[in-house]
């Protein structure tokens, strides 16, 4: 099962780049749950609808331009270096942010996302 929770994050990655929300939250569970990294406002999202509107705002502020640097398969977990170019229309942004996130998977879907 790993490799193909691996085939998932390169494929929710590509989504992602290419502004398909629908095929991108396509690939989580509906209880899913998102802990963003220390620093955001809100820290814990539950459910596709809150997840997908994080990831949405964060795509208005900051732009969907990432590519993962390094990937750790872990079975059930895969971890992913990540590197985003920041261009964001409505906050003027430009740059890079490099983050780590530790996505948890159960019967093909995401269950569990932790930024850091």
């Amino acid at each position: 099962m790993s490799e193909e929770n691996v085939e998932l994050v390169l494929k929710d990655l590509e989504y992602w780049n290419r502004g398909d929300m629908d095929a991108f939250v396509g690939l989580w569970d509906d209880d899913v749950v998102l802990r963003a990294a220390e620093g955001w406002p809100e820290r814990v999202f539950r459910g596709k609808d809150a997840v997908r509107s994080f990831y949405e705002g964060f795509a208005e502020t900051v732009g969907r331009d990432s590519v993962i640097e390094d990937l750790i398969d872990a079975g059930d977990v895969v971890v992913t270096r990540m590197r985003a170019h920041m261009t964001g229309v409505q906050s003027g942004l430009e740059g890079d942010m490099q983050f780590t996130q530790v996505t948890t998977f159960r019967k093909g879907k995401v269950v569990l996302a932790v930024g850091e």
